[in-house]
């Protein structure tokens, strides 16, 4: 039995692919290995995105609530605006000029009462 050269190198190309499928087995391995990790890192991931969503819907719910008291305290803050500028042009506005007296009525009073006391120091 001769063996030819095409046999020869029929055995060398399967030794070769024998020892390529050997040396790729290791990358195989690490391969499937990281995709089982990938697939605990997205589902991880997936929970995490669910966590969050939860957490943004109860702030929207909370910055609505936030919201309404901020359109009540707006117009209560509009109602007392408008109630102390009705106060201010129908009652402070035109008692102003008897306000401005009460001052002088005070210092007049004041010397009175002082002239009393000298008065009576001296008798």
């Amino acid at each position: 039995m001769k063996i030819g050269i095409t046999e020869i190198m029929i055995l060398v190309v399967g030794i070769g692919f024998v020892v390529l499928i050997a040396s790729l087995l290791p990358l195989i391995y690490s391969l499937t290995r990281t995709s089982k990790e990938l697939e605990e890192t997205v589902k991880d991931a997936r929970d995490t995105l669910e966590k969050i969503d939860k957490t943004i819907d109860k702030l929207n719910k909370e910055l609505d609530e936030v919201d309404e008291v901020i359109v009540g305290l707006l117009k209560t803050l509009n109602s007392a605006s408008k109630t102390l500028n009705t106060v201010n042009k129908k009652i402070l506005a035109p008692s102003l000029g008897v306000v401005s007296f009460i001052p002088a009525l005070k210092f007049g009073w004041d010397f009175i009462a002082k002239r009393k006391k000298h008065k009576s120091k001296e008798v």
